[in-house]
Protein backbone atom coordinates (compact mmCIF):
# COMPACT_ATOMS: atom_id res chain seq x y z
CA UNK A 1 0.00 0.00 0.00
CA UNK A 2 1.46 3.36 -0.97
CA UNK A 3 0.81 6.63 0.79
CA UNK A 4 -1.72 7.48 -1.92
CA UNK A 5 -3.63 4.23 -1.26
CA UNK A 6 -4.03 4.77 2.47
CA UNK A 7 -7.35 5.92 3.86
CA UNK A 8 -7.32 9.51 5.05
CA UNK A 9 -6.28 9.96 8.67
CA UNK A 10 -9.33 11.52 10.40
CA UNK A 11 -7.04 13.42 12.76
CA UNK A 12 -5.47 15.20 9.78
CA UNK A 13 -8.72 16.18 8.10
CA UNK A 14 -9.98 19.73 8.39
CA UNK A 15 -12.87 20.32 10.83
CA UNK A 16 -15.89 18.51 9.50
CA UNK A 17 -13.67 16.68 7.00
CA UNK A 18 -15.28 13.27 7.17
CA UNK A 19 -18.74 14.86 7.27
CA UNK A 20 -18.10 17.25 4.39
CA UNK A 21 -21.12 17.52 2.20
CA UNK A 22 -23.22 15.43 4.59
CA UNK A 23 -23.66 17.86 7.49
CA UNK A 24 -26.72 19.98 7.90
CA UNK A 25 -26.60 23.75 8.07
CA UNK A 26 -27.06 24.80 11.68
CA UNK A 27 -29.94 26.99 12.73
CA UNK A 28 -30.43 28.57 16.14
CA UNK A 29 -33.50 30.30 17.45
CA UNK A 30 -34.39 32.01 20.72
CA UNK A 31 -37.88 32.22 22.19
CA UNK A 32 -38.25 34.51 25.21
CA UNK A 33 -39.83 33.23 28.42
CA UNK A 34 -43.57 33.65 28.66
CA UNK A 35 -45.82 32.82 31.58
CA UNK A 36 -44.56 29.59 33.11
CA UNK A 37 -42.51 28.66 30.06
CA UNK A 38 -38.77 29.33 30.37
CA UNK A 39 -36.72 30.95 27.64
CA UNK A 40 -36.00 28.41 24.90
CA UNK A 41 -33.15 27.98 22.47
CA UNK A 42 -33.85 25.68 19.54
CA UNK A 43 -30.97 24.25 17.58
CA UNK A 44 -31.03 22.22 14.37
CA UNK A 45 -28.37 20.72 12.12
CA UNK A 46 -24.71 20.35 13.03
CA UNK A 47 -23.19 22.25 15.96
CA UNK A 48 -19.43 22.49 15.58
CA UNK A 49 -16.50 24.85 15.94
CA UNK A 50 -17.60 26.82 12.88
CA UNK A 51 -20.90 27.90 14.44
CA UNK A 52 -20.49 27.34 18.20
CA UNK A 53 -20.17 31.12 18.64
CA UNK A 54 -23.66 31.60 17.22
CA UNK A 55 -24.97 28.84 19.48
CA UNK A 56 -23.27 30.46 22.49
CA UNK A 57 -24.76 33.85 21.56
CA UNK A 58 -28.28 32.36 21.46
CA UNK A 59 -27.68 30.70 24.85
CA UNK A 60 -26.30 33.94 26.32
CA UNK A 61 -29.32 35.90 25.06
CA UNK A 62 -31.67 33.37 26.67
CA UNK A 63 -29.70 33.38 29.93
CA UNK A 64 -29.83 37.18 30.09
CA UNK A 65 -33.60 37.07 29.72
CA UNK A 66 -34.51 34.24 32.11
CA UNK A 67 -33.15 32.34 35.14
CA UNK A 68 -34.20 29.05 33.49
CA UNK A 69 -33.47 28.04 29.91
CA UNK A 70 -34.62 25.06 27.87
CA UNK A 71 -32.40 24.00 24.99
CA UNK A 72 -34.14 21.91 22.34
CA UNK A 73 -31.57 19.69 20.63
CA UNK A 74 -34.06 17.25 19.11
CA UNK A 75 -33.19 18.38 15.57
CA UNK A 76 -29.40 18.39 16.11
CA UNK A 77 -27.62 15.91 13.84
CA UNK A 78 -24.06 16.41 15.17
CA UNK A 79 -22.49 18.19 18.12
CA UNK A 80 -18.78 18.48 18.83
CA UNK A 81 -16.91 19.63 21.93
CA UNK A 82 -17.41 23.31 21.05
CA UNK A 83 -21.18 22.82 21.30
CA UNK A 84 -20.82 20.93 24.57
CA UNK A 85 -18.62 23.74 25.93
CA UNK A 86 -21.35 26.27 25.07
CA UNK A 87 -23.88 24.15 26.99
CA UNK A 88 -21.55 23.93 30.01
CA UNK A 89 -21.17 27.72 29.93
CA UNK A 90 -24.95 28.14 29.89
CA UNK A 91 -25.38 25.64 32.76
CA UNK A 92 -23.06 27.81 34.88
CA UNK A 93 -25.33 30.83 34.33
CA UNK A 94 -28.89 29.44 34.56
CA UNK A 95 -30.99 26.41 35.45
CA UNK A 96 -30.63 24.45 32.22
CA UNK A 97 -32.92 21.81 30.74
CA UNK A 98 -31.80 20.06 27.57
CA UNK A 99 -34.29 18.25 25.36
CA UNK A 100 -32.94 15.46 23.16
CA UNK A 101 -34.33 13.02 20.60
CA UNK A 102 -35.49 9.54 21.67
CA UNK A 103 -33.26 7.41 23.88
CA UNK A 104 -30.02 6.21 22.34
CA UNK A 105 -29.41 9.30 20.20
CA UNK A 106 -25.85 10.42 19.71
CA UNK A 107 -26.64 13.75 21.39
CA UNK A 108 -28.00 12.03 24.51
CA UNK A 109 -24.92 9.81 24.66
CA UNK A 110 -22.60 12.81 24.26
CA UNK A 111 -24.31 14.64 27.14
CA UNK A 112 -23.81 11.62 29.40
CA UNK A 113 -20.19 11.00 28.41
CA UNK A 114 -19.31 14.68 28.92
CA UNK A 115 -21.00 14.76 32.35
CA UNK A 116 -23.33 17.56 31.30
CA UNK A 117 -26.28 15.45 32.42
CA UNK A 118 -24.93 15.84 35.98
CA UNK A 119 -25.35 19.63 36.02
CA UNK A 120 -28.33 20.08 33.68
CA UNK A 121 -31.62 18.25 33.37
CA UNK A 122 -31.66 16.08 30.24
CA UNK A 123 -35.16 15.20 28.98
CA UNK A 124 -35.70 12.62 26.26
CA UNK A 125 -38.64 13.46 24.01
CA UNK A 126 -40.47 10.74 22.12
Amino acid sequence: MTDNDRPADPARQPPGGSRAGRGQQARFGFLPASGRRPATVRAAGDIDLANAGQFQAALDEAAAASPAVTVDLTAVTYCDSAGIRALFNAARQVRLTIQVAPAGSITETLLKVSGLDQIAAVVTLD
